[in-house]
């Protein structure tokens, strides 16, 4: 698994700037508190300068549970950074899913005698993470009218609410399986799945073989082309 390494000066800042009582989840909670109470006030709320996107759900998840953290194990931090970076999968991109801050943040998030404010944040990015991939697995990432203005079909609605998702994950003994069910069974779907996986080990194989320049094929045209474009079709 890739970790990212912050600068010495800086891990080292973060683990000895705030004393060992801050570690306590009261010391984490209070932080949390805080970063939504703010969120409430201001509206907008960037946790180290990534904008928090779902704001209203965070607010009232975090208020139900008093401000407890989620994200407090080295697993399950583990288990959400291995779904998001399964998302190419579906077709995402796991920059949407903050996997690059989240990698990099926690190594040193979940050692001993980090800052609570560094603990907090991190539990709010990946509450962040969770719940945007959580909606594009769900309902889709796109709306399919704005690409196409024949789509007939009205978007999926979400099935339950994102905060009862992560409540459940909150108190859940094993993070992987409670992910991977969020991946849409439909069989066509998984075509759709199984094809994309085909079509990138294509590209990962070097791509299909070129097809020389020439003339305009015509049907009933003998050229040494046609066999290269059928294997191509």
């Amino acid at each position: 698994m890739r970790r990212t390494s912050l600068p010495p000066v800086l891990a080292a800042f973060l683990l000895l700037a705030v004393p060992a009582a801050a570690q306590e989840p009261e010391a984490v909670a209070a932080v949390l508190r805080a970063r939504m109470e703010a969120l409430r006030d201001q509206g907008t709320l960037a946790v180290l300068s990534v904008a928090l996107q779902t704001g209203g759900i965070l607010q009232g998840f975090y208020a139900r549970r008093d401000y407890a953290p989620v994200w407090d194990t080295q697993g399950r931090i583990d288990g959400l950074l291995d779904a998001i970076r399964a998302a190419p999968d579906d077709g995402l991109q796991t920059r949407d899913y903050l996997l690059e801050p989240l990698e990099r943040l926690a190594p040193f998030a979940t050692r001993p005698g980090v800052s609570a404010t560094l603990r907090a944040d991190l539990d709010l990015l990946a509450s962040e993470a969770f719940i945007r991939l959580w909606a594009s697995l769900t309902a889709g990432k796109v709306d399919p009218a704005a690409l196409d203005t024949t789509w007939h079909l009205p978007p999926t609605p979400l099935p339950a609410r994102p905060d009862s998702i992560l409540a459940d994950l909150a108190v859940a003994d094993s993070l992987a399986p409670r992910m991977a069910a969020l991946v849409p069974r439909h069989p066509l779907y998984l075509r759709l799945r199984g094809a994309l996986a085909r079509y990138r080990a294509i590209e990962a194989a070097g791509g299909w073989e070129p097809i020389p320049a020439g003339p305009a094929l015509e049907p009933g045209m003998l050229d040494p082309r046609v066999p290269a474009l059928r294997r191509r079709l």
